[in-house]
């Protein structure tokens, strides 16, 4: 088929095999990180995993690290889908402690497989990113305010917004080689986790609450 009749947004046969590949070596490290971290697995690992050719890879990714990029987008982008379905649910059937938990513990969970690189990779680098997060983080906020029936108050979307964005960077720091201080303060991951929700917890039913008083004259 030629260029000229090839249907729109249709890649050319070696194009498409090309894409196929790297989505395959992207499933295979998304799958190995299951339970492990980045630094654990290695490209031998994912190659086998694959089913490509060790020259197939290093063509795509010269380097382990260079993954980072399409792997964090990887996450970011279900983890939004995810949460875009949940906000398509009854939000009554799901309590804002549990979803603060369920946000919480699966940040947790990212920052602890990708923990060795995290510190030095600028995802800043990666096209769009920026965008991904807001969506994310929007969605985790239209969440928690149908949650609490107050979709339409802007000062707790403020509030919810705040604690979204200072949540990822306090459990960042928490966790960020070379010295990690939830060990240094003697935090197993769980009491983290769970010092974690309940200060969040805690601030976002103290924003619940001044957004239902009545304005100061």
């Amino acid at each position: 088929m030629s260029a000229r009749e090839r249907p729109k947004n249709t890649l050319p046969p070696l194009q498409e095999r090309s894409r196929l590949t790297m989505e395959r070596i992207i499933e295979a490290a998304d799958h190995l990180l299951d339970g492990r971290s980045f630094s654990e697995i290695s490209i031998d690992e994912i190659i086998n995993s694959a089913e490509v050719s060790r020259s197939s890879f290093y063509a795509r990714f010269p380097t382990k690290e260079s993954l980072l990029p399409a792997l964090f987008e990887s996450h970011l982008t279900r983890g939004r889908d995810a949460l875009k379905a949940a906000t398509e649910l009854d939000p009554s059937s799901i309590a804002p402690r549990d979803l603060i938990e369920l946000l919480v513990g699966s940040y947790l969970e990212f920052l602890r497989k990708f923990q060795a690189p995290i510190s030095t990779f600028d995802s800043s680098s990666i096209p769009g990113i920026d965008q991904l997060q807001t969506e994310v983080i929007g969605h985790v906020v239209n969440l928690y305010l149908a949650c609490v029936d107050q979709t339409d108050n802007e000062f707790l979307r403020s509030q919810v917004v705040f604690a979204c964005r200072a949540v990822g960077s306090i459990m960042l720091r928490a966790l960020a080689p070379p010295v990690e201080f939830a060990k240094v303060l003697g935090f197993s991951d769980e009491r983290l986790r769970d010092e974690t929700v309940q200060m969040v917890v805690a601030y976002l039913e103290a924003a619940c609450e001044k957004a239902a008083s009545p304005p100061q004259r």
